[in-house]
């Protein structure tokens, strides 16, 4: 019984390739489950900055809104204003 080179040659590819496939596949399945893990992460940090999107204007008020507020305000003062000149001009 005489060992061909074709079938010795089989052989070694098959010790060879066949444990790098195994590493390979188990590869695979690892870095598919650590991007798993990061899309679910990322996923939760979607949520959380939408969630504060959702809480900032409870909270704070924005520029134009502060400044019209004011003009509105200032607006009123200065008609209590006048009103008061008027009335203390009148009395004097």
């Amino acid at each position: 019984m005489e060992l061909s080179f074709d079938l010795i040659w089989n052989a070694i590819l098959s010790i060879i390739i066949l444990p790098l496939f195994w590493v390979l596949v188990y590869l695979n399945n690892r870095i598919s489950s650590v991007v798993e893990s990061n899309n679910a992460s990322i996923e939760r940090v979607w949520k959380s900055i939408s969630e504060h999107r959702e809480d900032v204007p409870k909270t704070y008020v924005t520029k134009i809104d502060l400044q019209n507020t004011q003009a509105q305000l200032l607006t009123r003062f200065d008609r209590l204003e006048e009103k008061i000149d008027r009335m203390a001009g009148i009395k004097s």
